[in-house]
């Protein structure tokens, strides 16, 4: 039938260095979503500090200066763990590809694997299911 696509599960292994992981491309292209995270943080923080706050509290240079530092540092931690996770998922994708060809591929982790492999067989199960009551 022609819903009866050949599956082929193979098992990658690969021992990375830190390194490695941070050194792909994957820098700048994942710097929007945890800027877009800081500016939102940033704005929520300085309005509740304004109003919580006595209205001079940034009228010292201190105060915004470590404001601005914490901020920064926010910033550094939340895109360095959005990097850490897209530059894995690339090593992975660099991996499949460069042992099985280019392609759409499939990457579950191990973790998941029960969970896709009983997703997929129920797939399966049903197909067969649909194409016996169309061969009735």
């Amino acid at each position: 039938s022609r819903h009866d696509a050949a599956f082929k599960a193979v098992q990658h292994w690969t021992i990375t260095q830190r390194s490695e992981i941070f050194s792909g491309n994957v820098w700048l292209s994942n710097m929007f979503v945890p800027l877009m995270i800081l500016t939102a943080f940033a704005g929520i923080s300085y309005a509740a500090i304004v109003l919580g706050a006595d209205s001079n509290f940034f009228s010292s240079s201190g105060y915004c200066f470590f404001y601005a530092l914490f901020n920064f540092i926010l910033f550094l931690s939340i895109w360095t763990g959005f990097v850490y996770r897209a530059s894995i998922r690339d090593k992975k994708n660099q991996l499949v590809n460069n042992s099985r060809g280019k392609g759409n591929w499939k990457i579950i982790d191990e973790e998941k694997w029960d969970d896709f492999k009983r997703l997929l067989d129920i797939s399966v199960k049903r197909r067969k299911e649909d194409e016996e009551k169309e061969i009735e």
